[in-house]
This record gives structure tokens, C-alpha cells and sequence, in this order.
């Protein structure tokens, strides 16, 4: 009798032995194994299959990774360290976080909407356009601490800071504009005494239908200094305006600089001084330049 009992045990070990490994599996009950990999249905994979399967896999999962990644658009380098950005206001305010220089460099065109300015308070940033654009639609109803798209410096804040925009692309094509049609919104505003702007190549431009006023330019220096040494600008309204808090405004190198009124619009007490670039306004029925009692040194070439 116990002979047929362990008789039977061997046996039902044996059937056991034979089961495929895959069918007491927990989760989706997948076995690898050297033949291939073994489902829980006792389907078995070759491995080229099982290959095929894991790399359609992980693009599908990468794929859905980059659905939720935000693009990169500048990157700022401090002190040799840099950094990638997808939102241009975190980029210039790591910028102003330190006390060295550092340069902001698109990567990609930036929008920055219809409510918003980038407001400059503190440093010293090179922001090198690299043959992409920075545009808004920024109006005079927007306006809180400057009348800009950018602010260079703030209302009632006084720290030494500076500008420098450039344009690395070998094909030139940086640009800043101003979409709104506003014609009391500038596209630059220098707006605190100890600010400087220096502009050494990019295209800065307003667009838009509303031109009727007599009030807004591309570059608006209210108060501190600019010198542009470089690059386009094209006025619908004024190219650059000198107010009267303005320290100085220098024009000079191969700068084209064009206003539908007047290329330079320049208040009383102004202090421009234009040692080189081109000027031009809206053929004979508008001023190349318009000037109110200012001091102004002119060696220049002027195309009407």
C-alpha cells in the first residue's frame, strides 16, 4: 500500500515539474526565460519579439513625458554656470539675483503676453537675442510701474543697473516688438536714474494700426542714459525719445534708426549726441528729427 501511495506522489511531482513556471506568476504573470519570455496564457516571446515590444514601449512612455515637459526658451550663465529656463521671468530674475554679470540667451521666440513687462531692478545682463524674437501685446492700461514692455529700472527705485542687448545670430534676425498699437507704450523704457541701456544689434519695432498720438517711441529714455551703437529700430510712432530727466542719449556706429514722425524725438534739456548711424522718418511730410530746446551734437548720416 505505501509503495503505490509514494508511487503516486512521484508522479504528481513529475506533472508538476512539466507546468510552465509562468502560470503561478503574480502581476501579469511574464517570466523570462532563456527560450524567450513565457505569458501568463503560456504564450512564449522570442526575444527579438520581447525587444521589440520593450523599445515601442518606452517611446510611447517617452512620448508621453515630453507632452508635459515645457521647452527650454533661454539660458542664463553666471559666473561660467549655466542654466536652462522655460519661463523668461524666472530667467531674469536669476539674472538680477547676483551681484556678477550675467547674460540671458534665447533659444527660442518668447511671448509674453498681453499683461505682463519685463521689469529690470538690479544687475548688470547682457540678454543676447541669438536670432529669436521677445514680443508682447503690452498697452498703456497695463501700465503700473513704467510705461515699457521692458522697464529698465522702476519708478522710485534707484539702483545702479545695466542693459546690454545683442544679437549673436550671424543672420541678425533678433527682435524685440511691441504688438499692442498703443502709442503710449514703449518697447524699451529706461526709467531711473542710475540706469544705463546699450543696444549693440537686434530689430526693436512697434506695430499696429493706432499711430494718431504724438507720445510713444520704440526707445523711451525718461530718465538715466542709452547708447546704441547697433542694430534696428523702427517706429510707427517715434524711433527714440529723449525726455527731459534723460542724462544722456548716444546714437553712433552703424544704428538705423527710423520714426513715422521723426527718427529722434527729443524733449527739453535733452543731452543727445549722435556721432554716427542712419536716420530716417516718413519721407518729406515728417521731421527726421523733432527737438524741443535741446543740446544736440550732430556728425551723422542723414537719410530723409
Amino acid at each position: 500500500m505505501s509503495k503505490r501511495i509514494l508511487s503516486m506522489l512521484i508522479c504528481l511531482s513529475m506533472l508538476f515539474g512539466l507546468v510552465p513556471t509562468g502560470v503561478f506568476a503574480d502581476g501579469d504573470g511574464i517570466t523570462e526565460t532563456n527560450g524567450g519570455t513565457i505569458n501568463a496564457a503560456g504564450e512564449i516571446y522570442t526575444e527579438a519579439e520581447n525587444s521589440t515590444e520593450k523599445a515601442a514601449a518606452q517611446s510611447a512612455e517617452e512620448n508621453e513625458v515630453s507632452l508635459f515637459a515645457a521647452e527650454n526658451i533661454a539660458d542664463v550663465t553666471i559666473d561660467g554656470t549655466k542654466t536652462s529656463y522655460s519661463d523668461i521671468f524666472e530667467a531674469f530674475d536669476a539674472a538680477q539675483a547676483t551681484a556678477a554679470q550675467a547674460e540671458i540667451k534665447l533659444t527660442n521666440d518668447v511671448d509674453i503676453g498681453s499683461s505682463n513687462i519685463v521689469l529690470i531692478k538690479d544687475g548688470d545682463i547682457t540678454l543676447d537675442l541669438n536670432g529669436f524674437s521677445l514680443f508682447g501685446s503690452f498697452g498703456e492700461a497695463n501700465v503700473t510701474t513704467s510705461n515699457g514692455m521692458i522697464s529698465v529700472g522702476a519708478s522710485g527705485e534707484n539702483p545702479t543697473l545695466t542693459l546690454t542687448i545683442t544679437d549673436s545670430n550671424a543672420n541678425k534676425s533678433g527682435t524685440i516688438a511691441n504688438n499692442s498699437g498703443n502709442d503710449s507704450t514703449a518697447v524699451i523704457r529706461v526709467c531711473s536714474t542710475k540706469a544705463t541701456l546699450n543696444i549693440e544689434g537686434g530689430t526693436f519695432q512697434r506695430t499696429g494700426d493706432d499711430v494718431t498720438s504724438d507720445n510713444a517711441a520704440v526707445i523711451d529714455v525718461a530718465f538715466g542714459s542709452a547708447e546704441i551703437s547697433g542694430g534696428t529700430i523702427n517706429g510707427n510712432v517715434y524711433g527714440i525719445t529723449a525726455e527731459s530727466g534723460a542724462k544722456s542719449v548716444t546714437v553712433k556706429g552703424d544704428a538705423d534708426v527710423y520714426g513715422y514722425y521723426a527718427a529722434i524725438n527729443s524733449r527739453t534739456d535733452a543731452n543727445v549726441n549722435l556721432s554716427g548711424g542712419t536716420f530716417s522718418s516718413n519721407g518729406s511730410t515728417k521731421p527726421t528729427f523733432k527737438t524741443v530746446g535741446l543740446l544736440m551734437t550732430m556728425f551723422l548720416t542723414e537719410n530723409n
